[in-house]
């Protein structure tokens, strides 16, 4: 027996989820955590060491083998219909001890998309921790954009791939601008 945790489409698109990550989706799975362990963050079942879990997008690995985590850009939050994650007793043709797999969609006999754009900046939601030494607030800009599509492969007078061939898109663009201070102690002239 295997015990996992499963989240299908319908149950991603009702999680109020902070960014579009879809390493986010992990909070949601009791016994999982996510660690900062220098260069990158990676992700630990029942307190495992770090790296101890294996991701998987269609069957492909993902991981990023000396610090653990991923390797590449995970794929976009709308490109997912399945995630689960499966813990103790895995198959044998996992690596690891805990293995998150994906499924991506794909294309279906109608056309289908979805667009989205997120947006926060100064002008408002700027809830920070006041532990800088400043006047005004330094400049927040975050901005997430994207778009996915699919449907039946169509080309006019040559094939119609209705009911058997599909295609599917999805595109993701973030940027951060989000500048910090530091402040740090120097000699005096007198030291």
């Amino acid at each position: 027996p295997t015990l996992g945790y499963v989240l299908d489409r319908g149950r991603i698109d009702q999680l109020p989820i902070n960014g579009r990550d879809v390493m986010t989706l992990l909070a949601t799975i009791p016994g999982m955590e996510s660690v900062s362990s220098g260069q990158s963050e990676s992700t630990r079942a029942f307190g495992l060491r770090s790296g101890s879990a294996e991701f998987v997008v269609d069957g492909a690995s993902l991981n990023e083998r000396v610090w653990g985590g991923i390797e590449r850009r995970p794929p976009g939050l709308d490109t997912i219909q399945e995630f689960k994650v499966e813990e103790n007793n895995s198959s044998s043709k996992f690596t690891r001890p805990t293995t998150i797999i994906m499924s991506t969609k794909s294309g279906t006999n109608e056309l289908h998309g979805a667009l989205f754009e997120t947006n926060r900046n100064s002008g408002y939601g700027t809830a920070r921790q006041r532990t800088d030494f400043y006047e005004k607030p330094p400049q927040l800009n975050r901005n997430e954009f994207g778009a996915s599509a699919g449907g039946p492969v169509f080309i006019p007078k040559l094939y119609n791939g209705k009911n058997r061939t599909f295609w599917f898109f999805g595109y993701e663009h973030y940027t951060n601008i989000n500048p910090t201070t530091q402040g740090s102690q120097v000699p005096t002239d007198a030291m």
